[in-house]
This record gives C-alpha cells, sequence and structure tokens, in this order.
C-alpha cells in the first residue's frame, strides 16, 4: 500500500503542537496489519463479530487514535468517556483534565475522531458526527473493508468548523432513546476534504474522490 501526503496540509492541532506526518503514516502503515491478526484470531462465536456497524465504525477511528497516541508523547487520550474531545494535547492546561476527568469542554487543543465507511465500489468522501454543534476540531478516519479486514483509506483533518457547519440536531421520535445527532454539512466536509492528510493512492485510482475539485489534488 502507498500513501499519498498532502505536504502543504495544516496541521496543527493545539496553540504549540502539530501532527507529526511521519509518525501518522507509521501508523496507517501498520494498522492493517494489526486489524488483519485480530481478525484471524477470531472464533465463529466471538463476541465481536457479532457489533453492529456502526459501533465496528467507531472502533476502528478509536484503535487509529489509540494507535497514534501510543506513537506520541503530544497526544493524551481524555479519559472521560463522554469527555470533549476525545483526544487532548499533552500541556500544562490539559492536566487537571487528564488528573479530574469532567465533562467540562476542554478548549485549547485537542481533537475528536470520527470514522467514515465507504463501500469497495464508492467514492472516498469524509464526514462527520457528533450530539451537538459546538465540535470544532475533527480527525476523519475514512475505512473500508478489504478482503474483511478493515482497512484505512484515508484521514482528514480540520480545526475550523464552526455551528453553521453543522444543522440542528435530530431529537429522535417521540419517546425515541435515541442520542440527538447531527452530520456536517456541505461547508463543514468541505474544510474536512480541503485539507486531507493521508490517501490511499491505489483506492483514489479506483474510486475517484466525491466532489474532486474540494480535495485540492
Amino acid at each position: 500500500m502507498a500513501y499519498l501526503r498532502n505536504n502543504k496540509a495544516y496541521l496543527k492541532f493545539s496553540p504549540v503542537h502539530k501532527f507529526d506526518m511521519d509518525k501518522l503514516e507509521k501508523v496507517l502503515n501498520k494498522s492493517h496489519a494489526i486489524f488483519k491478526d485480530a481478525y484471524k484470531k477470531r472464533h465463529k462465536y466471538d463476541p465481536a463479530n457479532y457489533v453492529p456497524m456502526r459501533n465496528i465504525s467507531g472502533g476502528i477511528g478509536e484503535a487509529f487514535a489509540q494507535m497514534l497516541v501510543d506513537e506520541s508523547d503530544d497526544l493524551k487520550t481524555n479519559p472521560h468517556p463522554d469527555g470533549y474531545p476525545d483526544i487532548l494535547p499533552n500541556t500544562k492546561e490539559a492536566k487537571k483534565w487528564l488528573e479530574s476527568p469532567t465533562l467540562e469542554d476542554f478548549k485549547k487543543g485537542g481533537f475528536d475522531v470520527k470514522s467514515k465507511f465507504i463501500a469497495e465500489d464508492a467514492k472516498i468522501d469524509t464526514n462527520a458526527s457528533a450530539h451537538h454543534v459546538y465540535t470544532t476540531s475533527v480527525l476523519n478516519v475514512i475505512w473500508m473493508w478489504k478482503n474483511g479486514v478493515p482497512f484505512i483509506v484515508g484521514i482528514t483533518y480540520t480545526d475550523k468548523l464552526t455551528e453553521n457547519d453543522w444543522p440542528k440536531p435530530s431529537a429522535g421520535k417521540a419517546g425515541s432513546k435515541t442520542t440527538p445527532s447531527c452530520s456536517i454539512n456541505k461547508t463543514g466536509k468541505i474544510k474536512l476534504r480541503s485539507n486531507w492528510l493521508f490517501l490511499d493512492e491505489e483506492t483514489v485510482r479506483n474510486n475517484g474522490l466525491n466532489n474532486h475539485k474540494d480535495w485540492n489534488i
């Protein structure tokens, strides 16, 4: 596999940190082997085989994020399961969030990790969903099935999202236990597309890109 690298991408995720493209690419290159090994060890009744697709997709993003955290001293996983953002910068300002997990939003860096599944014959695109309209920073992990194993097709990133990039969250039907959610609109997608970090060269060649002009390739 060979990834296209966007050497003009905006990389800052805190006032003092930016993504290390070499480390990102290292994690990308080893992620498929890690997923392949995990799937090879499963048996018919492995509970992981019965996880709904939406949860598998979320797990792909979270697994990639943890690999990235393990590769970098600049990143820390938010210890609160519902905390925002998912990944915090390793700074003195974030120290209290790490030592005393809180739901209070951390606003001095970091990012949420979102996953986008694409079918094998679909064009590559990026997307993100949230439970509110206040998410500003997103690292989107785009993936597909490759020989029955998750394969990361690309990574996009932005910390430029505003409330205008999100529609009003859907509350669901009356009496429903569904958590309110919304997906970024066209302006938000353009911000992610235009700041792609890595894209798998073969998949781009075979599948193409949705709204190619937005990707600045």
